[in-house]
């Protein structure tokens, strides 16, 4: 089962809005300040990372110039044996430097990948020399051959103009290092996720950490992993119920897990050394794809599980903590995954955790938007009420003193004209005493509204203002 975001595609294309601008940026930037492939610098962006067939037809660039292109990008020095391998014409070619040059402009000699065979065994430099590949040219059983026996010294061909190392992790598959503390799967967006994902704002909030050890044998990397500064307390869980209780309680996080890993298991063991506890990794991966939560595991090689991000190497507990203190701290995705691994102890991100934070990215840019939606309405909604009371009381000062005191005047007219019919039917002593009470109160009001009420309101507009 693999890992399935709930957001929608829509949503999900938010992330190139947000995790590729800042990497788009520094890119470009980068390839016209340093780069050979200046020319390209316009297009590069929106093609695969690495050099390849396919990267290379859309650029209309043949097999010869990207090699002579990367070539001078690394100011080959005499000394330095190369070899690049790419596909041209529907056959595996090999370009070699024929004159180590500096300048932008480098010699090549180009020939089949059988005829280089014949003439690096007959000269037996297959060891002593440098090869950077494109990768697609992997699936040739020859070059895996090749590049088998000479993993230490083959890289992958980029853009950028220095080559990635290339490694290998198991029997088959091969990651590329992104950074000096990060490898990432060869196959898919891996290069090109982690780069565009570098830049994107991290929260430690997203981070859930908790570790898998004994409270007594190890409560001294107990207390080192709880240093690390994030919101949510960091949990010692002993028992596997716990820990997928946990995981399955949270939806659309990031979980980090520490332990001594043996096999397919986290294994807990006392002072003894005797195994008190076994959690399946496996178990623990099964309930995170069903919370939709990413899992990084952080033990001796864990990186060897299908699927999981983890370390390469076998590794301290001690020093795992520090990093995850590290880490913690991040600003972007680029520090945090980076923080994870060290140069000699490297953490290898697969695309399956990158979706998944593309999916929180995508989801906080969804999320943000919202509320920034509903602010804006209720901003327009409070201009417009404000406004309409500003016009209606800018209407009723801009009226002149006159104008207003003419209609006050007609009113108490009114009211006389109705207390003169009244009185004009008939006299009777309850009428005049209510005329009696009724006049004082009438001239109070005229008064009022004639004299002193605009004195009160000196913003009204004089006779001379109109």
């Amino acid at each position: 089962m693999s890992f399935v975001p709930s957001l929608s595609l829509a949503q999900l294309g938010l992330v190139d809005d947000v995790v590729r601008a800042g990497s788009k940026a520094s890119k470009l930037a980068k390839l016209k300040n340093g780069s050979k492939f200046i020319k390209y610098a316009d297009k590069i962006d929106d093609l695969r990372i690495p050099i390849s067939k396919a990267s290379r037809q859309a650029l209309n660039l043949p097999l010869t110039e990207a090699a002579a292109t990367v070539f001078a990008g690394l100011e080959l020095e005499g000394s330095l044996r190369l070899a690049y391998l790419g596909i041209e014409n529907g056959a595996i070619k090999v370009v070699s430097p024929a004159v180590s040059t500096s300048s932008m402009e480098v010699s090549v000699h180009l020939r089949t990948m059988d005829d280089y065979l014949k003439e690096v065994k007959t000269a037996q430099e297959v060891s002593n020399v440098n090869y950077i590949i494109e990768p697609d040219i992997l699936t040739n059983p020859k070059v895996r051959m090749l590049i088998d026996d000479n993993i230490n010294n083959t890289y992958v061909a980029n853009y950028d103009g220095v080559p990635w190392a290339l490694k290998k992790n198991g029997e088959r598959e091969y990651i590329v290092q992104a950074k000096h503390s990060v490898y990432t799967e060869l196959e898919g967006p891996g290069l090109k996720s982690f780069l565009d994902l570098y830049e994107a704002a991290f929260d430690s909030g997203d981070l859930k950490i908790f570790s898998i050890f004994d409270s007594e044998a190890d409560f001294e990397t107990i207390a080192a992993i709880g240093k690390a500064p994030v919101p949510t307390p960091i949990k010692n869980v002993m028992k596997s119920s716990q820990l997928l209780s946990s995981i399955k309680a949270e939806k659309g996080k990031i979980f980090a897990i520490v332990g001594h890993v043996e096999g397919g298991n986290f294994v807990i063991r006392n002072s003894k050394g005797k195994v008190i506890s076994e959690l399946g990794i496996r178990d623990i991966e099964l309930a995170a794809e069903q919370a939709e939560c990413a899992l990084i595991l952080l033990g001796c090689e864990t990186a060897e599980f299908n699927g999981i991000s983890g370390l390469l190497t076998k590794v301290n507990s001690l020093d795992i903590a520090s990093q995850l203190e590290r880490a913690a701290k991040a600003t972007n995705y680029g520090e945090f995954i980076e923080a994870l691994g060290t140069s000699s102890d490297p953490f290898l991100v697969r695309n399956k955790l990158m979706d998944h934070m593309s999916y929180i990215v995508a989801n906080k840019v969804d999320h943000n938007a919202r509320i920034n939606k509903g602010i804006q309405r209720m901003q327009i909604s409070s201009k417009l009420i404000n406004g309409q009371s500003v016009a209606a009381s800018r209407t009723f000062r801009s009226m002149p003193n006159w104008l207003n005191s003419v209609f006050d005047f007609y009113l108490w007219i009114a009211a006389a004209a109705i207390v003169l019919a009244i009185f004009s039917l008939s006299i009777k002593p309850l009428e005049w005493l209510l005329w009696a009470l009724m006049a004082p109160i009438l001239l109070i009001i005229f008064i009022y509204q004639l004299i002193i009420q605009p004195k009160e309101n000196p913003d009204r507009l004089d006779t001379k203002d109109v």
